[in-house]
């Protein structure tokens, strides 16, 4: 039936998902490669400019997703540093980033196949807005982690005074 159909399509996506999950490199560079091939398709047509903005202002969008907190609550107060190490949770994972990334490259890149989805727009003009939206959401995500005290990462943990040998065995 077509619910077994879809089920068995999932755990097909989820293997392979799970198979991916220790390749950062190799899917990273493969979404690069993407991208740059979009942009050398984008640039060889000279159009499609209108598709190449929608997926930059998504990607966008997910890396913000990707540099916030899982939980926020902006009505809660500012909770101090009281010496409790909290690891950063992310909003979105870093595999769910390259997974939605890749898969809206593809999306632009297919869309670069058919004219009927071109749209007639100035490719500087989008270029500039783009530049001004980014400015200003970065702007925002930055003053957002002052206010809260965060860091999208998690560094090592402060290293212990190391002690002397008769110190350390005694016991």
């Amino acid at each position: 039936s077509a619910w077994s159909a879809c089920q068995s399509a999932e755990r097909l996506v989820q293997r392979l998902s799970d198979r991916l999950v220790p390749f950062f490199y190799v899917r990273w560079v493969t979404f690069m490669a993407l991208l740059a091939s979009l942009t050398a398709r984008i640039a060889l047509l000279e159009s499609h400019f209108f598709a190449a903005y929608v997926l930059a202002i998504y990607i966008l969008n997910q890396v913000l997703l990707f540099l916030s907190p899982a939980a926020e609550d902006d009505d809660i107060p500012v909770v101090g540093t009281g010496g409790e190490y909290r690891p950063f949770a992310r909003a979105l994972s870093e595999f769910k980033l390259w997974c939605r990334g890749s898969m809206a490259t593809l999306g632009a890149l297919l869309a670069t196949l058919f004219e009927g989805l071109d749209m007639d727009v100035d490719g500087k003009a989008l270029v500039l807005y783009f530049a001004v939206l980014f400015a200003y959401t970065m702007k925002q995500q930055i003053k957002h982690m002052i206010n809260h005290r965060y860091v999208p990462w998690s560094g090592s943990k402060k290293a212990a005074p190391k002690k002397g040998k008769q110190e350390a065995y005694d016991v």
